[in-house]
């Protein structure tokens, strides 16, 4: 074998090794989360107390009047494609 195939089949192989080892370090963290449900099921949680209320149909009568910084989701620079000297 020329000495620029081996080095092309032990880049493969180092690259195949890899991908196996990184695809069982992703499916090995996998399913934990179960066992610790399963494991906590048969235990009684504390809650947090809420008030619960009924809907109702009707008019929003509420405003609020305050200071506020307003900071946009998405920003878009505008520039011309062509300048004028």
């Amino acid at each position: 074998m020329s000495d620029q195939r081996r080095v092309r089949l032990t880049r493969r192989r180092a690259a195949a090794i890899a991908c196996l080892i990184a695809a069982g370090a992703l499916l090995s963290g996998c399913g934990k989360g179960k066992e610790k449900e399963a494991a906590g099921a048969g235990r009684e949680r504390g809650g947090t107390p809420v008030m619960v209320e009924s809907a109702v149909r009707g008019a929003i009568d509420h405003m609020v009047a305050a200071d506020a910084v307003l900071y946009p989701i998405n920003q878009a620079n505008v520039t011309p494609k062509i300048t004028l000297l």
